[in-house]
């Protein structure tokens, strides 16, 4: 296969990915206003699936492949994964509750993660030495 073909499999499988999710958003938007589900509840569904897909696909492919290891291991990884970024974040996020804005205890190299309380630039962790 030459490497223009595969580019063009890769642009097109990109546009493909793009419309799919914004299909499947949209729809599930519509359904979610006509049966008066609240917007959250969609969008926490939405994005569940979303990060589930992939998990679903790599474990059904491996599985049919005779490859249950792969299957296997690759739900484990995978909740292993969530669970320890869901539990850090939201740690991170508790730790700044109830301190001022430039007080946070989180420290500069977490700063962009949202929730941390520290993102701004210019709010510095007390916990933190520097030179001057």
């Amino acid at each position: 296969m030459s490497g223009t073909s595969e580019g063009a499999r890769v642009v097109i499988g990109g546009l493909l990915l793009y419309f799919g999710a914004e299909w499947f958003v949209a729809g599930a938007s519509a359904l979610a206003l006509a049966l008066r589900i609240p917007e959250l509840l969609v969008g926490l569904t939405v994005v569940a699936y979303g990060t589930s897909a992939p998990e679903i696909i790599v474990g059904v492919e491996a599985a049919a492949a005779g490859h249950g290891q792969v299957a296997l291991a690759n739900v484990l990884g995978s909740n292993i994964a969530n669970i320890g970024l869901i539990l850090g974040l939201a740690g991170a996020g508790l730790a700044t509750l109830g301190r001022p804005p430039g007080e946070s205890p989180i420290h500069p190299a977490i700063a962009p993660v949202p929730g941390s309380g520290s993102a701004g630039g210019k709010r510095r962790s007390p916990h933190i030495h520097r030179g001057s």
